[in-house]
């Protein structure tokens, strides 16, 4: 699967070539995003079952072509989509901007894809910060969650963020003070379809933040 995208990626490469025409900004988010595919794979030696497969609800089990896997990771859901619904809350509290990192993306999406059937968010325990919400309970639009909307969920926590006692007043705030941790300088994020059709998202940051006794910035 992962030599037949390769050779998909190359065929679009000598197309291009031959029309003397030179990668642009779109073109080359398409090329991340198809990357992503086969960093997957290939990093995690995927093996014939459903947990690294891309689900559409009635064709559960039926791998995509490159060109359906970038039109469902497409709208909201690019790298620069997630970078820059990060890196506006981080301006906010005077923290450094994130830089993408395909390891975490690939780590996010791996991390998703093992619990499709309910659609329900668990931690990975994985070496990471994670970040991780499902649009399973939401009504109409907000079932098809893209990564903005993802963000935007974890950074409304800002309100219950006490600065004075550093802590969380009035509700959870975990999710937003790893959005604008300090010390965190990568993250790579994931969006996969569920079995019953809702999405779910998940980001991972490098290094980790929520570290106790310390604030976020």
């Amino acid at each position: 699967m992962a030599q037949k995208m390769t050779k998909g990626i190359q065929k679009i490469e000598d197309t291009e070539e031959k029309k003397g025409q030179s990668p642009n900004n779109n073109r080359s988010k398409i090329r991340v995003q198809q990357a992503a595919v086969v960093r997957v794979q290939q990093q995690h030696k995927t093996t014939a079952t459903n947990s690294h497969r891309f689900y559409d609800g009635a064709n559960q089990n039926r791998d995509r072509t490159i060109g359906e896997v970038v039109e469902l990771m497409n709208a909201q859901n690019s790298p620069e989509d997630y970078l820059e619904a990060h890196n506006t809350a981080r301006a906010e509290v005077g923290v450094k901007p994130l830089k993408w990192d395909g390891r975490l993306e690939s780590y996010a999406y791996l991390h998703l894809s093992q619990k499709t059937e309910h659609c329900i968010p668990f931690q990975s325990d994985g070496p990471y910060g994670e970040n991780t919400v499902s649009g399973v309970k939401a009504t109409g639009a907000f079932r098809k969650l893209t990564g903005v909307q993802a963000v935007g969920v974890w950074v409304a926590q800002k309100q219950y963020y006490d600065e004075k006692s550093n802590s969380c007043i009035g509700g959870y705030c975990g999710h937003y003070m790893q959005v604008v941790w300090r010390d965190t300088t990568h993250v790579g994020c994931a969006r996969v379809q569920c079995d019953n059709g809702a999405y779910m998202v998940s980001c991972n940051y490098s290094p980790p933040g929520n570290l106790r006794d310390q604030r976020p910035y």
